[in-house]
């Protein structure tokens, strides 16, 4: 219970931070994440509230897959402090290299890592997937997607 509870806040701190990320960009370029942001936001506030007071969660619980499955195939505590290091490393890489080489970088590892591919097939579409998001927001759409601390962009709180 402790561990869902961590869990929990530490995403709701995550996505916190993408949010206050997003007031740094241009206006046009931001209405749409920070809209998306804040309705994830509140759902996930629901959420916390619901791990600390499970009354409260049970008004919003939906059983897709039946109470048996769920416990049969609920999630494994041991792969918890993996997935939130994964998150922090991720969320830290946008900070300091920008969203789409942490895309890219991330995209591979889990390649070579979870799914052995082999190494030419896991360079290639991490990079075609970077190379995809770039034209559709940067180029077509006039996003400016974050750069990374490191490549001159600056968080403005």
């Amino acid at each position: 219970m402790l561990r869902k509870r961590l869990f929990s806040i530490l995403l709701l701190l995550i996505m916190a931070a993408y949010w206050l990320i997003n007031l740094g960009y241009r206006p046009n370029t931001r209405l749409l994440p920070l809209f998306f942001m804040t309705i994830t936001i509140i759902f996930q506030i629901l959420a916390v509230i619901g791990d600390f007071k499970p009354e409260f969660g049970k008004k919003f619980d939906v059983d897709m897959f039946g109470e048996e499955r769920f416990e049969q195939d609920g999630p494994k505590s041991t792969k918890t402090p993996f997935v939130m290091i994964w998150m922090v490393a991720f969320f830290i890489a946008i900070l300091l290299i920008g969203f789409i080489p942490s895309i890219a970088i991330f995209y591979f590892i889990f390649m070579q890592m979870y799914h052995k591919k082999p190494l030419l097939q896991s360079i290639a579409i991490p990079l075609s997937t970077a190379f995809i998001i770039f034209v559709v927001f940067e180029l077509l759409m006039d996003f400016q997607l974050f750069r990374g601390l490191l490549f001159g962009a600056h968080v403005s709180l």
